[in-house]
């Protein structure tokens, strides 16, 4: 049984690691290099033209003998951007990065990612470079080894990787107990203490570093299959199996230290008839009892919170469908670069390009500012406190209205879709009638703050209101790419209608509007918005322009792979738990049968002999609830397991029950 479950759990780390190297091999190939980053240009002097930018790279590169592979993002109207690279210098470049084609390379901004991919140079040289030809820079090096190990990983492959090496630890612990018997005989005839323990390390050596190494080979027939071996993902791979290897010795080994224990206190006669130290033991399987209870309570809590949100991506699938002809933006480095005194300039470029992009190209606006600090679960709550600004309530342009089917007057949808400077729609859900007043003033006020409405002498907001019916979801537009939340649908929110006309050009306007072009806005027709973008000479600070379908099928793809990964944990630390507990139950019972028999002769009942026992179990279990529910905040699934243990933990105590009962009736019968 030990052998198949090494097999599976190795099969798992290993196969896991290898679709983890695959997903994450563009990424890792990046950073496997010493790069400098070109930021912005430098205001305090004046840039070279481009074609003396190449040339003089080209020299520099030769100069010092090696290759800067620069990154040029091609952008895909189906698929998520990805990037190429254009070389400066003599040499080829390396097989694991795509080359750009000449006019993906031409069409390329300067600010972009420099990678030093052959040859030895200290980085900061060729920031010093990039600074004489008029440009700030910044420069990092290369990824160590370990750290490229720990961005394969995330917490449900470490969990998983908890809950085998606790069923480890059970089966080990059961494999030592069941062989202390012949270890006293091994005793007898003539081996030393020290052998005889290190038996069943050895064994395990040999058969862990027997699988892990077949199951390494398996992960790079994996790489290979999916084009994505290399000698670096090698090693990598490699070191995962030795990582997981040494970690199962390290268990069997520690488990072997409490085995000598028990060997050097038994009396050799008792373990040659099969009387095991079952006291001394008996702590440390509680101790391993109580770890598997909490695991279960915490990895059915994980599991049940991510199914939740691939049950709510999957009601998705139809509404992105539908927009799969609308794309998102995302800022590159050389938005973060922008000095404060270009910043009121690009505001205003990012401000008149989306007024086009909204009132011309049919750009649509989606959202939420609460989104990254509430879950899922915490929307469908209908608390007012909750609704404001900040709170329960979307921010959209009027073509949402219509793309979403919102069910409102004729009149009023008409109204909304020619909102003139200074008019906002704000739409409330049937059952805050009455609170409406109040919250339009929390809107009011913080609209005044927000786009800096004090420029305007004497003029004021003018609010569209209307009504929507209740318990109903409006979808948010949320492609994942903000790992805190995969929130696809918002129950009951405030609908505010705005338009970059609506909101006028101000300062506060201005930079509000340039936010939303990371991932806010959806923009529609892909060539539509590239051309748009290089007329208002803001392309170049984009790091993507993405399929908002491929962001969501992408982000999907993951969290289902999660889900697999959870569920599997889930299952095990289940299984495990439930075996451990039943087997400990019949260690004590099968181990104590002769002081339990005379005992029960003695005319003691069944509660006064095993009392302690159950008392002792009944601890362990009310305690590992607690720490469970602790780690959760869920009380339904805490309850849910600790009524399962006590189940189990009940059945076995019934049969228990009924065989001493039989024994005795039998024994009065005189049979």
């Amino acid at each position: 049984m030990k052998k198949i479950f090494l097999v599976f759990s190795s099969a798992v780390v290993l196969l896991f690691l290898a679709f983890s190297l695959q997903q994450k091999k563009e990424h890792l190939n990046s950073v496997s290099y010493p790069s400098v980053d070109i930021i912005n240009p430098d205001p305090k002097k004046e840039q070279v033209d481009r074609a003396k930018f190449e040339r003089e790279l080209n020299e520099f590169a030769s100069v010092h003998h090696i290759l800067i592979a620069k990154g040029v993002l091609v952008g895909s109207k189906t698929e998520a951007d990805l990037y190429t690279y254009m070389t400066y210098g003599e040499g080829k470049i390396p097989q694991e990065l795509k080359q750009a084609n000449k006019s993906d390379a031409k069409a390329s901004d300067v600010t972009s990612g420099y990678l030093i991919v052959r040859g030895n140079l200290d980085s900061q040289l060729l920031v010093n470079k990039f600074r004489e030809l008029g440009y700030n820079a910044v420069s990092f090096e290369k990824i160590s080894f370990l750290r490229s190990f720990i961005v394969l990983l995330n917490e449900t492959a470490v969990l998983c990787v908890l809950i085998f090496l606790l069923t480890f630890s059970g089966l080990s612990l059961i494999y030592r107990i069941k062989d202390l018997r012949f270890a006293g005989i091994r005793l007898v005839a003539g081996e030393s203490l020290l052998t005889v323990t290190l038996r069943p390390v050895i064994a395990d050596f040999k058969t862990i570093t027997l699988i892990n190494g077949g199951m390494w080979l398996v992960g790079l027939l994996v790489l290979g299959f999916n084009h994505s071996l290399q000698f670096n993902f090698a090693l990598l791979l490699a070191f995962g199996a030795i990582l997981y290897a040494a970690l199962l010795l390290f268990i069997s080994l520690a488990f072997s230290i409490i085995y000598l224990f028990s060997l050097h206190n038994s009396k050799l006669m008792s373990l040659i008839n099969g009387r095991l130290p079952l006291k001394r033991i008996l702590g440390v399987m509680l101790l391993a009892q109580f770890i598997a209870i909490v695991t279960v309570g915490f990895t059915v809590k994980q599991f049940s919170t991510d199914y939740a949100s691939y049950e709510e991506m999957n009601q998705a699938q139809n509404k992105w469908q539908a927009a799969k002809d609308r794309y998102l933006t995302t800022y590159s480095w050389a938005a973060g670069g922008v000095k404060k005194t270009e910043a009121d300039k690009t505001d205003q470029l990012c401000y008149d390009f989306l007024n086009e992009a909204v009132n011309q190209q049919d750009a649509l606006l989606c959202e939420n500012r609460n989104t990254k600090n509430l879950p899922s679960f915490l929307r469908d709550k209908v608390d007012a406190a909750e609704y404001g600004p900040d709170g329960n309530a979307i921010y959209v342009t009027p073509n949402y209205l219509i793309k979403q089917n919102v069910e409102i007057s004729s009149e009023l949808k008409e109204r909304l879709q020619h909102l003139k400077p200074g008019e906002f729609g704000l739409l409330f859900p049937e059952k805050l009638k009455g609170q409406e007043q109040e919250l339009t003033q929390a809107f009011l006020k913080s609209w005044n703050s927000l786009f800096d409405e004090s420029k305007y002498q004497g003029s004021s907001f003018e609010v569209v209101k209307g009504y929507l019916a209740n318990n109903q979801k409006r979808f948010y537009y949320n492609s994942g790419l903000d790992s805190m939340t995969t929130t696809q649908f918002i129950k009951d929110p405030i609908i505010v209608v705005w338009t970059p006309t609506s909101t006028r050009s101000t300062p506060g306007s201005n930079m509000y509007w340039a936010a939303t072009l990371s991932s806010r806005i959806a923009f529609k027709d892909y060539d539509s918005t590239i051309k748009l973008l290089k007329k208002y000479k803001l392309y170049k600070y984009m790091g993507l322009v993405e399929s908002g379908l491929a962001r969501y099928q992408r982000t999907s793809n993951e969290l289902k792979t999660r889900l697999i990964s959870l569920l599997i944990g889930s299952a095990l630390s289940i299984v495990t738990s439930i075996f451990m507990f039943t087997l400990m139950n019949l260690l004590y019972f099968e181990e104590f049968r002769r002081e339990i028999f005379i005992k029960r002769i003695a005319g003691l009942s069944f509660t006064e002999i095993h009392f302690n026992y159950l008392l002792a179990q009944l601890a362990t279990l009310m305690v590992a609830s607690i720490a469970g529910f602790w780690l959760t905040k869920d009380l339904a699934i805490i309850t849910g397991t600790t009524v399962l243990f006590l189940g189990i933990g009940a059945v076995l105590t019934y049969r228990q029950f009924k065989h001493e009962d039989e024994i005795a009736a039998t024994v009065m019968k005189g049979q």
